[in-house]
């Protein structure tokens, strides 16, 4: 993550899709060769609420049942993927997909790389398939995410309750909940799907960043609400495109899919809407009589007092308002007390995604997650043994603004670890940029203010980054011979390029 990048205008993208040119090495995590994400999100720390990630994800480990789930007619579907022992078959498509890519010269973003297994799961084992459809996803999340989502540019059409964030099931799966009649009917006759799909989007790329722990959990429930619609008011064409983006960009993700308060009238159409799912999906659907049914998989306070719960029914959208655990189903007693908050801010963005199971690495090494510098303090005060990969946080030092990028200068994989910040390499006679004031980030979270923990050390100030050249480049930068990042010398055979427009 620390080779980026020298630019070169005699090479060539390597990328058709007008995507960030910016090309990294083999990376660790995937074996792809991989590019940084476009910004899916921007918010600020007080947008994130204080229990999007309870502290009893920290720990949890999920039943071999959930790993992967056995459907009635046989059917079977892994829902953990990364850093999780894969099967042998698995492993074997998952790098037939990746020598495809090779052979094709084709660069992903480090999501779409993350995300190999699951489309071969969608794809049911077609190698082809999957990494078609990885193609397609990586296209539409270049060009969606242009620019982050803001929570002020939605912020309008959330204030409707239409798609929000509620409770955790006894599994520790965050559930989303879709109510149909509060669509504006103005958007149903005009076809506006469009808004409704940005609000599942917002609520699916907030998911994948604060709400997951790999190898934990990393899936989720989708719980719709048809209470008080007539037959002719489903918005039948609503869920099509829904369908549609979800099971082609984010598939893989679903437990279950609820649907409660459903009128006798609108039960006829239950064969037409699995039809329009897949075989797969449809498996998953689970039409309530009752919604106290929900209570076999939920504990009272994290569901809705008119979805068969004891919480308030929600008023304010965001930040969502979720709770603590405990999580048990049936669980009477409400949210435990002095329950530690901001657990989401345990893991990087890179942490968030995981790592493919490499069987050449022990599984130590495959199970390691990437923390921030507050993760050792947090797990602290969960009371809970500090992974040996959590950086060491350096509060003796106060940092130094003239070593500070600037957020442009900055790559868009923003999710280093601490303060420290991505090397760069300059051009050949290139000026150095006169100081600027750095603006807040709004993706990273703030350093959490506390005294350093006893006998705590300091890292190093500086360290060697690890070199990891593109075996098939060949075009070397003309502009200069040596560079130096960290302090160390790094020859221009070790570097890649990326367009001069990056």
């Amino acid at each position: 993550r620390n080779n980026w990048i020298h630019c070169s205008q005699s090479l060539p993208s390597r990328s058709s899709r007008g995507a960030c040119q910016e090309v990294a090495a083999m990376d660790e995590l995937y074996g792809f060769r991989i590019v940084p994400d476009n910004e899916p999100l921007a918010l600020r720390e007080d947008e994130v609420g204080a229990y999007t990630l309870p502290q009893e994800a920290l720990n949890f480990n999920p039943p071999a049942s959930s790993l992967i789930v056995t459907f009635k007619n046989g059917e079977k579907e892994r829902k953990i993927y990364m850093n999780t022992q894969l099967t042998q078959d698995e492993l074997e498509k998952i790098n037939k997909i990746r020598e495809m890519s090779e052979k094709d010269k084709i660069v992903f973003t480090r999501t779409v790389a993350s995300m190999a297994g699951r489309f071969l799961n969608q794809a049911k084992g077609d190698c082809a398939k999957a990494y078609a459809a990885m193609q397609a996803t990586d296209k539409w999340r270049r060009t969606y995410f242009e620019k982050p989502m803001r929570w002020a540019d939605i912020q309008e059409d959330f204030k409707h309750g239409i798609v929000y964030w509620a409770g955790r099931d006894k599994e520790l799966r965050p559930t989303i909940v879709m109510r149909g009649n509060r669509i504006p009917a103005k958007w149903i006759s005009n076809s506006e799907y469009d808004r409704i799909i940005k609000l599942v989007v917002f609520c699916v790329e907030y998911f994948m960043r604060y709400m997951v722990v790999p190898g934990r959990i990393e899936g989720m429930n989708i719980l719709v609400d048809l209470k008080g619609l007539g037959i002719w008011q489903v918005p039948v064409g609503a869920l099509e495109q829904l369908y549609k983006t979800m099971g082609s960009h984010y598939n893989s993700r679903t437990f279950k899919f609820y649907i409660a308060n459903m009128p006798w009238a609108l039960k006829m159409l239950l064969g037409v809407a699995k039809k329009i799912v897949s075989e797969r999906q449809a498996l998953k659907m689970c039409v309530l009589d009752n919604v106290k049914e929900l209570r076999n998989d939920f504990a009272l306070h994290q569901l809705e007092e008119d979805l068969g719960g004891t919480n308030p029914v929600t008023k304010t959208f965001f930040p969502y308002q979720l709770k603590g655990g405990p999580f048990e189903a049936g669980h009477q007693g409400g949210q435990g007390k002095d329950k530690v908050k901001d657990c989401h801010r345990v893991l990087t963005r890179v942490g968030a995604l995981g790592r493919i199971w490499d069987p050449k690495k022990t599984a130590a090494e495959n199970e390691r997650r990437e923390y921030t510098e507050h993760a050792g303090e947090i797990f602290r005060k969960c009371n809970l043994p500090v992974p040996p990969e959590c950086p060491l946080k350096d509060e003796s030092k106060a940092p130094d603004p003239k070593e500070k990028s600037t957020p442009e200068a900055a790559p868009k994989d923003a999710d280093d670890k601490g303060t420290r910040e991505k090397p760069t390499l300059p051009q050949a006679n290139s000026q150095p940029a006169p100081e600027e004031k750095k603006e807040v980030a709004a993706v990273d979270t703030p350093p959490i203010q506390q005294e350093p923990a006893a006998g705590q050390q300091s890292p190093p100030s500086s360290a060697s980054p690890v070199v990891s050249p593109l075996d098939d480049m060949e075009e070397k930068s003309p502009q200069s011979d040596t560079a130096v990042i960290d302090g160390a010398q790094v020859k221009s055979s070790s570097w890649f390029c990326c367009s001069s427009s990056a």
